[in-house]
């Protein structure tokens, strides 16, 4: 974010200052629905954490409207009104914010969906953008393929595991850890909500 801030102060162009506003505000709504989608997870009791699926539809919303004040248009569309994996959708919107990061420079739209195969979450993106977003995809461990019409066709596949515990380690969250009402680390039989 300081980054950010250096360049905004720095740059001298109101178009410039706009880009690097709507890029502050893109990630400051990212930070805020990651970090709350996170500690909706933590406070579920049982493990894995299941959250209703409008938790990732709020964050992602919100993120396309971010981006429509940028003149980027977007739409999401699930038909399941079920419940995800907190894993999940923490994987799943941290792959729609390294996208959009990678190709926020000339991007002009992207639609998103998700959908269950199986013991699947499948996260589909279609990215209209001059260049793939190599990095993302990489980092990610998605798919990319150039779509019929040029844009770009992204697919992020999460397999639930219904068996697997080690939440905070899965998600790199060791520095985060419930504190208790005295301040120091406590379990989960000893937390106040």
């Amino acid at each position: 974010m300081a980054g950010y801030l250096d360049r905004y102060q720095q740059c001298k162009q109101r178009n410039g200052k706009e880009k690097i506003l709507g890029k502050i505000m893109l990630n400051g709504i990212y930070l805020k629905r990651y970090l709350n989608l996170i500690l909706l997870s933590l406070q579920q009791e049982r493990c894995p954490a299941f959250l209703p699926i409008l938790e990732l539809k709020f964050c992602l919303e919100e993120s396309l409207k971010g981006l429509n004040t940028l003149g980027v248009s977007g739409s999401f569309y699930s038909v399941e009104d079920g419940k995800i994996s907190g894993r999940a959708a923490i994987k799943i919107y941290h792959f729609f914010q390294q996208v959009i990061d990678e190709v926020s420079e000339d991007v002009s739209a992207v639609m998103i969906s998700l959908r269950q195969e199986e013991q699947n979450i499948v996260c589909t993106m279609n990215v209209e953008a001059d260049l793939c977003p190599v990095e993302a995809v990489k980092r990610c461990g998605a798919e990319c393929e150039e779509d019929y019409d040029g844009s770009w066709l992204l697919s992020l596949t999460y397999r639930e595991e219904v068996e697997s515990c080690n939440f905070k380690n899965d998600i790199k969250l060791n520095c985060f850890k419930p504190v208790c009402h005295n301040g120091s680390s406590c379990k989960s039989s000893d937390k106040r909500m």
